[in-house]
């Protein structure tokens, strides 16, 4: 009886490491001797840029853009002399083909925000976009000034509420 038990739970292993392949989940990360202090706006945790509400006649032909809100993504005690890359990641199905961000969570339709950066172009977050902060010689802080607009691919926007999130990541060389 003690080894068909150990045989079946012999079996059960094996099988189970088998299925267990099609359903893994993979985590990735890193160590190193440096982090960075990051702020959006000066906050630490949780910021939020608010964008003003605009009119939707601003948004009714397509490809229209208006509202645009700066925000300031700040490294601070940092070790000098590094440079940080920082990645805006998005998770799948939070962007539109375009490399927008969809409305996820408000009830505006027809609109989306797009992230641009200082010469106001539109950054695509449907392929992993480098954004670099470049520390001087001897400083231990940096900033990344971006901005988001709402923006309508095709136009006739609706009066609601918009709502969306972008994720940020940072690596240390």
């Amino acid at each position: 009886m003690r080894i068909v038990m150990l045989s079946c739970l012999l079996l059960f292993c094996l099988s189970s490491g088998v299925f267990a392949r099609h359903n893994t989940l993979r985590i990735m990360g890193s160590t190193s001797n440096q982090t960075c202090t990051i702020e959006v706006n000066g906050s630490t945790r949780n910021p939020i840029v608010l964008l003003e509400a605009v009119m939707v006649n601003r948004l009714f032909k397509p490809d229209s853009y208006f509202g645009e809100k700066w925000f300031d993504l700040a490294l601070r005690e940092c070790l000098p002399q590094q440079i940080e890359e920082v990645y805006l990641t998005q998770l799948a199905g939070d962007t539109t083909e375009a490399g927008n961000l969809k409305n996820t969570g408000g009830d505006a339709q027809n609109v989306e925000l797009q992230v641009i950066n200082h010469k106001r172009e539109r950054i695509d977050l449907s392929t992993p976009p480098l954004l670099e902060v470049v520390l001087p010689a001897g400083q231990t802080e940096g900033r990344l000034t971006l901005g988001i607009r709402y923006f309508s691919e095709r136009g006739d926007a609706t009066a609601g509420s918009v709502l969306s999130s972008i994720q940020y990541l940072v690596s240390y060389n």
